[in-house]
Order: structure tokens, then sequence, then C-alpha cells
């Protein structure tokens, strides 16, 4: 039906239920993850598409091409120069994990099959790939609440703490956010289980906003916030009638919930006055100072391990900054970061066209995937990656994804290429 969307719906379960985000110490939760995506592609699949197998496939994706090339240069380039300035293995392997993260939308085009359109215009695989999301997204913010001890709707100066899990740090979070509430709206009917079915989405919807609402995320909810006027935008324009109930739908809102958003106003702008950007600016200026070391490390970067001293964690040596380009800037160089902009670029349109596919689901995936290249380090999470997928199995033709029309590449010259 699906090829190997199954085991790949079983890791994300695994992974809302039991991991986090950012494990400091993995166990069997993450070593099950990592073996049900293993199985989710095909290890044969898996290693041929690292090796550059999309290239010498029939009509590959032009994006597929770009990413093979781009993985192969920011795999082995910086991993090479990781190694030889003695980089400690664990901060490599920390940096080289969520490079293949990144790079999901590559392998998992070679493994998983679609069944042709779904609904909202997408392939099965890709539709699933959604639920799981934004079932990860439920779990990470029922778990923040439960950890952290408080209940929704929280909201005060002192931010709950979840024990460094970052559960509502997650794109999975943003995603359900944005994505629950428009699926319950889109698909509310005069019906029971209609009703029944957009009632639970809201409320998961709603209870990950109150996440990050508990802890003052501003991108994320400035994000959200644009999100959902984008698509009123777009959905007035497309059905005007729909302008007169929304309009009363959102004075009800405000009516019910305006103390409680002026208090989340007011303490946001109280947050910024606080922090201001968090550092931000101050990390573009240590990003050039580590590559303005020499030659090399500008060309090339510090290589995969590598530790820096940001603005944004005084005192400490971290392995990110926040945003992905200053990152492969530091630790791949400039070289690095131009296989990261022709890859990104090569995405574009695939994106787009989830846009013209379903309005909602491009919403809330381009919310967190903007996010996290530029203002949170959420670029290094599963998550992240997966969700940079999502617009390229929705793209599929939904034929086997060993099809010539597909695009995927050989398990192994002269091998088979049934996905395992």
């Amino acid at each position: 039906m699906t090829g190997g969307i199954v085991p790949l719906l079983a890791a994300l379960l695994v992974y809302g239920l039991f991991s986090s985000p950012t494990p400091d110490a993995p166990g069997w939760a993450e070593a099950a993850i990592g073996l049900l995506l293993v199985i989710a592609v095909g290890p044969a699949r898996a290693t041929a598409a690292a090796a550059g197998a999309w290239l010498a496939a029939p009509r590959p994706p032009a994006w597929a091409v770009v990413a093979t090339l781009a993985l192969g240069w920011l795999l082995w380039v910086p991993l090479v120069r990781g190694t030889a300035a003695g980089w400690r293995l664990d901060d490599i392997v920390r940096d080289v994990l969520p490079l293949l993260y990144l790079f999901l939308p590559l392998f998992l085009l070679a493994g998983i099959r679609g069944s042709g359109p779904a609904t909202g215009g997408m392939t099965t695989a890709a539709a699933l790939l959604a639920a799981g999301l934004a079932a990860v997204g439920v779990l990470y913010a029922a778990r923040f609440f439960l950890v952290a001890g408080v209940v929704p709707p929280y909201l005060e100066p002192a931010v709950p703490s979840d024990g460094l899990l970052y559960l509502s740090s997650s794109p999975a979070v943003l995603f359900a956010g944005i994505l629950l509430p428009l699926v319950a709206l889109e698909h509310v009917r005069p019906r029971p289980v209609a009703l029944l079915s957009s009632a639970l989405a809201l409320a998961g919807g709603l209870l990950c906003l109150m996440a990050l609402a508990a802890t003052l995320q501003r991108a994320a909810l400035g994000a959200a916030a644009a999100a959902f006027a984008a698509y009123a935008v777009c959905a007035a324009r497309q059905r005007a009638g729909t302008v007169g109930p929304a309009a009363l739908l959102c004075v009800a809102a405000l009516w019910v919930a305006g103390d409680w958003l002026y208090r989340l106003w007011s303490l946001l702008v109280w947050k910024t006055r606080l922090v201001g950007g968090n550092q931000h600016f101050a990390e573009i200026a240590a990003a050039a100072e580590v590559a303005g070391r020499s030659a090399s490390d500008a060309l090339f970067g510090a290589g995969w391990g590598a530790l820096v001293h940001t603005p944004a964690a005084p005192g400490f040596e971290v392995s990110y900054l926040h945003a992905l380009p200053l990152y492969v800037l530091v630790k791949a160089g400039v070289l690095g970061l131009v296989a990261v902009a022709a890859y990104a670029a090569s995405l574009v349109p695939v994106l787009a066209g989830l846009w013209r596919r379903n309005a909602a689901v491009f919403l809330a995936t381009a919310a967190p995937l903007l996010l996290g290249a530029v203002v949170q380090p959420t670029f290094k999470f599963l998550t992240y990656g997966l969700l940079l997928a999502l617009p390229v199995l929705a793209a599929a033709d939904g034929r086997p994804a060993g099809t010539a029309a597909a695009g995927a590449p050989p398990a192994r010259p002269g091998g088979s290429a049934t996905a395992s």
C-alpha cells in the first residue's frame, strides 16, 4: 500500500511518546527510532541514495540531483576536517546525524511508496506523514505540561521548565498548532462524527499553541498568527460568503479569550524588552570570527564536531548556532553554505507545489521550516527533516518508488529496486 510509511509512523509514535528533540543520553527509544527509520527506507536504498545512486537514475527529480551533490560535499569534507582536527567523536556524531535529517527527503522518496491522491490533493504517504507529525506535536505539548507540572492555559512571566527536554521547541508542535485548527475549520460539518473530529483537532491544535504561549516563544507564535492570517485572506478571496461567519467567530473568540490574549501580548512585549533578539545579531559576529581565522576555515569550515563560543550561551562552548546559515558557515565554510543554499533553492518549487495542493498543510509546514532556518536551532531536529520531506512525498505521483516515473535510484548497481 504505502511501502515504508508504516515503520515511519511507528518511529514517530515512539518519538512522540518516549523521546525528545535533543536527547542527551540516547537509549532504547532512540535506538528503536533509528532502526524503524532504516526499515522505512530500506538499508540498500539508504546506502544507494547516500552513495549517489540518484545521479544514475532515469529522469530523477532535479532537486534530488542537487541534494545528492550537496550531501556528498557536506558529509565528507567537513567530516574529514573535523576528524583531522581531533574533535570529539560524540560531537562529530551530533553534527552528522542532524545533517542526515536535513536530507531525509532524499532517503524517504527512495523508500516510501505512495498510493495515489488522498484527501487534500496529496498522496496517501504524505497525508499519513502529516498526521504522524501532528500527533508528535500534540504528544510533545501534552508531555510538556505534564513534565512542567502546569496546566493549560498557563501564562506567567516565569516560564515553566520541562527539564531541558525542549519538547515545546519541536517543529512538530508549531506544525500541529497551525494545521489542526485549520483542519478542524475545513472539515466541520453538521454531523456528530464530523463535529467530534473537528473538536478533537481544534483541541489538539490549541494545546500546542498554549505550549508555545507558556514558553513565550515569540517567533513561533508570530509565525502561527501570520499563517492564520494568510489562510483567512486566501479563504476570503475564494469563498467571499465565509467572511461574515468567520468575523463573528473571531469576535466570539476575542470575547472569550480576550483577557488571556492581552496578557500574552503584554508578556511577549516584556520579554522583547528584556532579551531583545536573543543575541542573534551577535552570533553573526561570532560566526564571522570563526570563519575568518584562516582561508581554509573560511572556505571549508572548522569541520563537524567543532565547538564554538556563542553570545547566546555565554561561558559555554556549544555545537550549534541559532541560524542554519551561521551554523553551516562555521562547520562547513562558504562552500558548504553554497551547497546548502543550492539544496534549499531546489526544494522551493516542490514547496510551492504543496501550496497549490493544500494551503493548510503548506502554511503549517513553511512556518517551522522558516523559523528553523533563521532563528531557532531546530534544523538539527528529526521532525525538521521530516517536514522537508512532506512536500516531496506530496508531489510524488503515487507509483512505487522504484519506477522511472518516480525517479528512484536503484538499490545498488544491477540490484533490485524493490523497497525493503
